[in-house]
């Protein structure tokens, strides 16, 4: 019988904070950085929550809410 080695995955507190603010900064979905991250989103979500962070307290990226107007100018032609 083979046991396969499962690794656990230490982050930090500034990166766990990192990885929540690409969420609300970029609109990426906790499942998707679950998968670029992996990690379980369940652990995101728990990151999320433990850091008290809520949508309207997150910083906004002017650059990528700009390039989303544009793109919604094109899509309205």
């Amino acid at each position: 019988m083979e046991f396969s080695s499962h690794s656990r995955k230490h982050f930090t507190q500034e990166r766990k904070e990192l990885i929540i603010k690409e969420h609300y900064s970029q609109g990426i979905s906790i499942p998707v950085l679950a998968r670029k991250y992996g990690v379980h989103a369940i652990t995101l979500y728990n990151w999320k929550r433990e850091m008290n962070h809520k949508k309207d307290q997150s910083p906004i990226d002017l650059e990528y809410i700009q390039k989303l107007m544009i793109e919604n100018e094109k899509l309205k032609v």
